[in-house]
């Protein structure tokens, strides 16, 4: 399927030259048939925007192609005995949705619950269900997201946090620049916070904005506006 898709967006490019020659040519004929002399000069009502119109067409036609193709990723994934990586499983769409390749599916180790976590491309950290689910997630601990009373973090295409469960349904929709885990059924997430990095530290922090505590329902049941840490917001 993916070396089929190289070969269409090929012939893509050739239709692309194709059809810009083509143009180009027309827009020369056209100018010519109005060329004209008025007292010894040369008049060309065409000859001044010629070069706009052509860069005009070229871009909007790569636009128009650009948006229409996927981008191709490569795969890394737990096999039945070691990781299997593959350069060419998967391909994402230009709103960020990815399609893995059914083929890759079978070599991949599920666990008991029908998961996989690992890696798109250098995308981060991705849960993956047996019928081709793909959500990306927090990486912790280098690897996907645990999920803690049943809900682990997911990251929308905007770089949002939200909430999902073990089979990759989006329980609290992606809202916030960052998501602690649950514990005891709250979770603490925070609005416009911004990750630091303290000096000699191997580990940033996260600081400013507003924070809040939700419950599994994404009820706020407190806003913070005044804490600089997650820390400082608590029930």
């Amino acid at each position: 399927m993916f070396k089929a898709k190289t070969e269409v967006f090929g012939w893509l490019a050739i239709t692309d030259r194709a059809l810009c020659a083509s143009f180009a040519s027309s827009l020369n004929q056209s100018r010519n048939a109005h060329t004209r002399v008025y007292q010894n000069r040369i008049v060309r009502p065409y000859g001044v925007h010629l070069k706009a119109i052509i860069l005009i067409f070229l871009s909007l036609l790569i636009f128009l192609r650009a948006g229409a193709l996927d981008i191709e990723l490569s795969c890394r994934f737990q096999g039945e005995e070691d990781w299997v990586t593959s350069e060419a499983c998967a391909t994402q769409s230009k709103d960020g949705n990815i399609k893995i390749d059914p083929k890759m599916l079978k070599k991949i180790r599920f666990e008991k619950g029908g998961l996989a976590g690992g890696y798109f491309g250098n995308l981060g950290c991705f849960w993956l269900s047996k019928k081709g689910i793909i959500r990306k997630t927090h990486c912790y601990d280098n690897g996907a997201d645990y999920f803690k009373e049943g809900l682990a973090r997911y990251i929308d295409h905007k770089a949002k946090f939200g909430y999902m469960d073990k089979k990759l349904n989006v329980k609290i929709a992606a809202a916030y620049d960052f998501a602690f885990p649950f514990e005891n059924g709250l979770a603490k997430v925070c609005i416009s916070c911004k990750s630091e990095m303290p000096p000699g530290s191997e580990h940033s922090i996260l600081k400013g904005g507003t924070w809040k505590v939700i419950n599994k329902s994404g009820k706020v049941l407190k806003s913070c506006p005044e804490a600089n840490l997650y820390k400082d917001c608590n029930l």
